[in-house]
């Protein structure tokens, strides 16, 4: 995801037909930037930086880049053909690194196959590096063992902050992180509630947006103590309209990701069981609005 970055700023040399003018490219940095203000959830262990600061990117913030934010803000900035293999590119690893796509796992490796093809042709066989051709086999790696995220490291990483703020002294460590990891899991949690805990969903924006197992995609006004049994329920408002963002190289509906708009003023129940995912939103032109689901909150 550097490497592209960096061709289309330029910073690596590659053809001047894929460059993206300075002007295009503050248009990028203000769209992060509101992305930054009114979209990043809970659940993202960091927020999108400004283009300008792509040598400094960690990780994280390449593969939120890669996944969420990318398709949004470089839409209608690159040229369509970089777009389109920008997009080849991170669908298949939305497919790969989901537990809900396995039905799409064989064309994952055919977009991927097109997308090794034509970025040689775009930006030329001398950029076809080691870490581009070993794009092709990272189906296999998922047939071998399921979803990427099952043998990645980024849940490892982006805990290392919690168990920093567990220690409280130099002595000790391992002693001081399993008393407050004993402290915080509670002993009577229920299974609807952890769920919500997990996905740190609220009503306030932008950890307010969910998708159903029924396949609504809902505003969250209320999270509730049911009268019946206790348990959390959620009340809030769907989008009555769905359309797809992209038809090319798949519709995005078939990997849950929409074009939305006119939110009901009639509220509704759902139980915390009936989520399926947690979702980002993003503000979009037109009063239509983009949601995709969270892949590392599934």
């Amino acid at each position: 995801m550097r490497k592209l970055i960096h061709l289309w700023m330029g910073k690596t040399k590659g053809p001047m037909n894929v460059r993206i003018p300075s002007w295009k490219i503050n248009q990028i940095n203000n769209a992060l930037n509101n992305i930054k203000i009114n979209s990043i959830t809970k659940g993202f262990s960091r927020k999108p930086r400004a283009l300008v600061e792509i040598n400094r990117w960690k990780a994280t913030e390449l593969r939120q880049f890669l996944l969420y934010t990318g398709m949004v803000v470089l839409k209608y900035v690159l040229a369509d053909d970089c777009y389109q293999n920008f997009l080849i590119l991170s669908i298949s690893m939305r497919i790969l690194l989901s537990p809900n796509h396995k039905k799409f796992v064989n064309y994952a490796q055919k977009l991927l196959d097109h997308f090794v093809k034509t970025f040689e042709q775009l930006y030329g066989s001398h950029l076809v590096s080691h870490n581009v051709h070993g794009l092709l086999h990272l189906t296999e790696d998922y047939k071998r063992y399921g979803p990427l995220d099952n043998c990645s490291t980024f849940p490892f990483e982006n805990y290392m902050k919690n168990l920093k703020r567990m220690l409280r002294k130099h002595d000790k460590p391992l002693q001081q992180v399993l008393k407050r990891y004993e402290e915080q899991c509670p002993s009577n949690t229920n299974d609807q509630n952890e769920t919500k805990n997990k996905l740190n969903l609220t009503s306030k924006k932008p950890d307010c947006y969910i998708l159903t197992k029924e396949g609504d995609v809902v505003k969250i006004d209320l999270i509730i103590k049911s009268n019946d049994n206790n348990l959390e329920v959620i009340t809030g408002r769907m989008y009555l309209i769905k359309d797809d963002l992209f038809e090319t190289p798949l519709q995005s509906s078939k990997i849950k990701i929409f074009l939305v708009n006119n939110l009901s003023e009639n509220t509704k129940e759902w139980k915390i069981s009936d989520i399926k995912n947690k979702l980002l939103f993003f503000e979009y032109e037109n009063q239509q609005n983009i949601t995709m689901p969270i892949l590392h909150d599934l």
